[in-house]
C-alpha cells in the first residue's frame, strides 16, 4: 500500500485522464475516507465516555444535594425544638420574675 505522499506526487505527475492517476486518487480518497471513518469512531468513542462521565457525576451531585436538604430539615427540626425550649424557659423565668416582684412588693410596708 502506498503512502499519501506518494499517492499525492503520482496525482501531480500524470494528466486528469489518465488511468494511473485516477487509481491514486481513488486509492488516496479510499485513505483519506478511512482515516476520517477512525477519527470519528475514536470522536464518538469519546464522547460516550464523556457523556457516561458527566452522567455519574450528575448522580454523584444530585445525591449530594438530597443529602444536604436532608441535613438541613433534621438541622431545622432540632433547632425548632430548641426554640420551643427556650419560649418555655422564657415565659417560666418570667412567671418567677412577676411572683418575685410580687412577694417583694408584699414585703414593703405601706
Amino acid at each position: 500500500m502506498r503512502t499519501k505522499e506518494e499517492l499525492i506526487k503520482i496525482i501531480g505527475k500524470y494528466g486528469l485522464g489518465d488511468a494511473e492517476r485516477l487509481a491514486a486518487k481513488a486509492e488516496l480518497e479510499a485513505m483519506l475516507a478511512q482515516e476520517s471513518t477512525q477519527l470519528i469512531q475514536k470522536m464518538r468513542e469519546n464522547i460516550y465516555e464523556a457523556l457516561a462521565g458527566f452522567g455519574s457525576e450528575v448522580v454523584r451531585l444530585r445525591d449530594a444535594v438530597n443529602g444536604a436538604s436532608n441535613d438541613a430539615s433534621s438541622q431545622s427540626r432540632t433547632i425548632l425544638g430548641w426554640t420551643r425550649v427556650l419560649a418555655i424557659a422564657t415565659v417560666a423565668l418570667v412567671a418567677v420574675t412577676g411572683a418575685l416582684v410580687w412577694a417583694t412588693l408584699q414585703l414593703v410596708p405601706r
